[in-house]
């Protein structure tokens, strides 16, 4: 309600008859206050504008807590979606391309479309939560916040079931990928901790959905008659057998397939594939028995330096002079990137048609199917199954701790522990059970 009088009948007017009501910031309050002066000059920054006058001196006060604290004055005219710009800017030199990338993404589709309106220091916990609870289900009806960011998201959601490209998405997200939505917005919003726009950092209470891991499973007959028959991988991870490897690696062979020193080194060494395609020649050597040095890509760790195997160094040596026909041949202009594994042009492999290749790969050799990432499982795998040190498959996997590795792999190879099976029956003297022999009779009995 304003205080404008009716110029006729010189009386206040009603609430909402005054002709200015509708006007930006008429008949709403705002406050002022006393900020810390820069070269002499006194600060009174303005806030607002809020519904009540209550509301007004409630954000006056925190305002002048918050400044006394360390926080940066004039802060509210700073809204999510300017500060998360500006910080996009500020930060791309710093990441990698592809880390860049997927920043933006989640940024520009998620985080702006839902919460960027907001002035920064009125983004709150439950923003947050109501953001996560909406991205993790595709129907969610719940507090008065949640559908309002369900309508703020609607243009960049996409159906079910559609593949996640730059500008959709497809939902629900799974609880590990919300994780990153959060670890992306966390970093932006202690960014601003640390210059002073904000005292209390809202992503600390967010609430996050729990992430269940999923440990690998092996192809097994049974599994493969299960899958063959109704469609569905038993786990979101699943491994090849030895045996199956080793008949992936005879297809390969067997059809002459362009990037076979590439899904060798997969299978073997367990990189990664961001890791295989950001691989140079300048980092390998192929003087027996041959190494190469990961740069890394998520920590300290994943940059090592690991040894190549005689058959990795065999595939890289023919693939060095396959490439160099290419680029000798080649009637298009070559890309001179350095890069071990490219197209026919010289050019970085996509991860996308890495992938699509693989999996047409797996169809023409009849396997069952697993990601590409799956190799690098594999990879663990056969190393375990070969009696390798787990603290030495951690190292050359490139993994943030050792535990990690013990934790994650208990299962992979059902027939590890066989030995150990049988070592407890021969220590009770047990015979299995359908011997003639299989229980000691009583004595007499014949």
């Amino acid at each position: 309600m304003c205080f404008c009088k009716n110029p006729e009948t010189k009386k206040p007017y009603r609430k909402g008859a005054c002709p200015k009501y509708k006007k930006p910031g008429h008949a709403q309050w705002y406050g002022r206050y006393d900020a810390p002066s820069t070269g002499g000059k006194r600060r009174q920054p303005r806030i607002g504008p809020f519904r009540t006058r209550a509301e007004a001196e409630a954000a006056v006060r925190a305002e002048i807590l918050r400044t006394s604290l360390g926080g940066m004055p004039c802060a509210y005219k700073v809204t999510v979606n300017e500060y998360v710009q500006d910080w996009l800017v500020r930060n791309k030199p710093r990441l990698a391309p592809t880390s860049f990338e997927d920043y933006e993404r989640i940024i520009n589709n998620l985080l702006v479309p839902a919460l960027g309106h907001l002035q920064l220091v009125k983004l709150l916990p439950h923003h947050l939560r109501a953001l996560y609870r909406v991205l993790g289900s595709q129907s969610v009806v719940a507090n008065e916040l949640v559908p309002t960011v369900t309508e703020r998201l609607a243009p960049a959601r996409a159906h079910h079931g559609a593949r996640k490209l730059k500008g959709t998405w497809q939902y629900p997200l799974s609880a590990k990928r919300i994780h990153k939505v959060h670890a992306v917005i966390s970093s932006v919003l202690t960014e601003a901790c640390d210059r002073g726009l904000l005292v209390n950092n809202p992503a600390t209470h967010a609430g996050l959905p729990a992430v269940v891991k999923e440990p690998p499973l092996v192809w097994t007959q049974a599994r493969i008659e299960a899958w063959r028959e109704t469609g569905e991988k038993p786990a979101k991870v699943m491994v090849w057998t030895p045996e199956q490897c080793a008949s992936f690696l005879r297809h390969l062979a067997a059809t002459r397939e362009r990037y076979v020193a590439l899904y060798q080194l997969a299978m073997t060494r367990g990189l990664r594939s961001g890791e295989l395609l950001n691989l140079r020649w300048t980092d390998i050597d192929l003087t027996a028995p041959g190494s190469f040095t990961i740069r890394g890509t998520k920590t300290p760790r994943s940059r090592r330096t690991i040894h190549l195997g005689q058959a990795n160094v065999v595939a890289l040596g023919h693939w060095r002079r396959s490439q160099r026909r290419e680029r000798d041949n080649s009637a298009l202009p070559w890309t001179h990137s350095g890069l071990v594994f490219t197209d026919q042009c010289g050019r970085q492999v996509s991860r996308h048609t890495l992938r699509e290749r693989f999996i047409h790969l797996t169809g023409e050799a009849g396997l069952p199917p697993i990601r590409f990432h799956d190799l690098r499982h594999c990879a663990a795998s056969l190393a375990l199954a070969s009696g390798i040190d787990l603290k030495i498959i951690s190292e050359t996997l490139g993994h943030s701790s050792h535990s990690f590795t013990a934790d994650f792999y208990t299962n992979v190879m059902p027939h590890n522990d066989r030995q150990a099976a049988e070592a407890v029956f021969a220590l009770l003297d047990h015979t299995p059970a359908g011997h003639d022999d299989a229980r000691p009779r009583p004595s007499g009995q014949q």
